[in-house]
């Protein structure tokens, strides 16, 4: 006969009524601004391009609000304009790069929360994270 196992009166409690932490490990800041997003159309064969308006950013991803039905896993490319940066900062004129979703939420029928991580490529870019830090520091400007 197997006896149960002795209740652990020392575990971790997570009280569902209360409000989740934050796992998530890079540090977010609210963010409005425009990028495209390009998706593969599988009847056709043709990608296919689409708006996505930024909610908020961080160095590992983008939380945008788009017409794309995009689903969890999907590969996407991002083009992100840097027109609103400052010139002194030698950045291109946009970043074009590999992307995957990560979560979706529906809005309506029209519209989707979309959660979308970088691929390694920008990620690990240089100019592509000194974009991010620029972008962060003027949305927390213009959130105070």
């Amino acid at each position: 006969m197997n006896r149960p196992t002795p209740y652990n009166i020392d575990a971790a409690w997570v009280d569902p009524s209360e409000h989740k932490a934050e796992l998530r490990a890079a540090n977010r800041s609210r963010a409005r601004f425009q990028i495209a997003i390009t998706v593969r159309h599988a009847p056709s064969g043709k990608n296919l391009v689409g708006p996505g308006a930024v909610q908020d950013i961080s160095g590992d991803g983008v939380l945008v609000v788009t017409k794309h039905r995009l689903e969890r896993g999907q590969a996407v490319s991002l083009t992100i304009s840097t027109e609103f940066c400052s010139e002194n900062l030698g950045l291109p004129r946009e970043f074009v790069g590999p992307a995957h979703v990560f979560r979706v939420e529906a809005l309506d029928e029209r519209r989707s929360l979309v959660a979308i991580r970088f691929a390694q490529a920008l990620r690990e870019n240089l100019e592509f994270a000194a974009f991010i830090e620029y972008a962060r520091s003027l949305a927390d400007v213009m959130s105070a």
